[in-house]
């Protein structure tokens, strides 16, 4: 309930740009259903957001742009038809250890 109405007061001010952290986390399907399906609606295109989420069809449903990062770094960047495979993001990760 706590995420649910932290996702409520954020969205209910309005603000250009939204920054969540593992929105789904804790969530039923049926509410992460819903959260995925309120990100990614038309309204929601005149605000920029920033999600953190270690959930890739759920970022892929919502964004359009990605940034992958490890221990930091930017090790890979673009959007989500050029998302790099598991085994490809396995590399990127090992060389930046």
């Amino acid at each position: 309930m706590k995420q649910k109405l932290a996702m409520a007061i954020a969205l209910l001010k309005d603000a250009p740009i939204l920054i969540f952290d593992e929105p789904t986390l804790g969530l039923d399907i049926e509410s992460q259903h819903h959260v995925k399906k309120l990100l990614s609606a038309d309204e929601m295109s005149e605000r920029s957001l920033m999600i953190t989420t270690h959930d890739i069809p759920f970022a892929h449903a919502v964004d359009t742009r990605f940034i992958i990062l490890s221990r930091g770094k930017v090790v890979w960047e673009g959007g989500k038809q050029a998302l790099p495979s598991a085994a490809t993001l396995e590399s990127l990760y090992l060389s930046v250890i």
